[in-house]
């Protein structure tokens, strides 16, 4: 939230998806161009991510990360939090920023933000990378170790 008020962009507004008003105003009362969403499902969703500029996703520990894979899938760029499991996630299919760091976060989507063509490249290369998590490929990897366990 911090790094996002500092960015100065009247045209764009950040969504917080699965936030309440409530607990926000906890954070930062004067806090604007910030809708809090709640929890939000199907195709409401899969609309935010599918109009969103960036899915910014900061985070200091997690087990795997399943709106950075819905955010792929959709053709939504990643802006993402630069640990182990996330580098995991994405490859090189999304801009990682220290979480630690809120001007690192802000530069990270002022970049996404100015430059179209890394938001294009990004969102290509993580199309690419999220077909390593479709259920066919993972059976093909199961397929062969099971294989290899068995020789």
């Amino acid at each position: 939230l911090e790094a996002f008020s500092n960015i100065n962009v009247n045209r764009i507004q950040l969504k917080l998806v699965g936030i309440n008003n409530d607990e926000i105003n906890k954070i930062n009362k004067d806090a604007k161009n910030v809708e809090c969403l709640g929890n939000v499902y199907g195709d409401n969703l899969l609309n935010l991510y599918k109009n969103a500029l960036a899915l910014v996703y900061p985070s200091f520990y997690e087990g795997f990360g399943i709106p950075l894979i819905e955010s792929m899938s959709c053709g939504c760029p990643i802006i993402t939090s630069n640990i182990e499991v996330f580098h995991e996630v994405c490859g090189k299919g999304a801009l990682f920023f220290n979480p630690h760091d809120i001007t690192d976060i802000r530069n990270k989507m002022l970049k996404v933000y100015k430059n179209p063509d890394l938001s294009q490249k990004l969102t290509q290369t993580a199309y690419i990378q999220m077909k390593k998590f479709q259920i066919k490929e993972q059976s093909k990897i199961l397929i062969n170790e099971i294989n290899n366990i068995i020789e």
